[in-house]
C-alpha cells in the first residue's frame, strides 16, 4: 500500500511540473553571432481598466558578446 501511495504522489508531482512552460529564449541579432540573449518567463496578467491588458514578466538579459556593453535600453512590443 505504501508503494502505491508513493507512486501516486510522484505521478501527481510530475503532472504539476509538466504544466509549467519553459522559458522563452531569444538572441539578438537574428543573423550573425548573438550579442545579447533575452530569457522571458511566464507572462502574468495584472488588473486592468476597461479593454486594456497589463502583464508582468520576469526577464533576464545576458551579454554573450566578447565586449562589455556600457549601457542598453530595450523595448518589447507584442501584437
Amino acid at each position: 500500500m505504501t508503494l502505491s501511495v508513493i507512486l501516486a504522489v510522484l505521478l501527481a508531482c510530475s503532472a504539476t511540473f509538466a504544466k509549467e512552460q519553459p522559458a522563452q529564449v531569444m538572441a539578438w541579432p537574428d543573423k550573425g553571432p548573438p550579442i545579447v540573449k533575452f530569457t522571458f518567463g511566464k507572462f502574468k496578467s495584472l488588473p486592468s481598466p476597461g479593454k486594456e491588458r497589463n502583464y508582468t514578466v520576469d526577464t533576464t538579459v545576458q551579454n554573450v558578446w566578447n565586449k562589455r556593453i556600457e549601457s542598453a535600453s530595450f523595448s518589447l512590443y507584442l501584437f
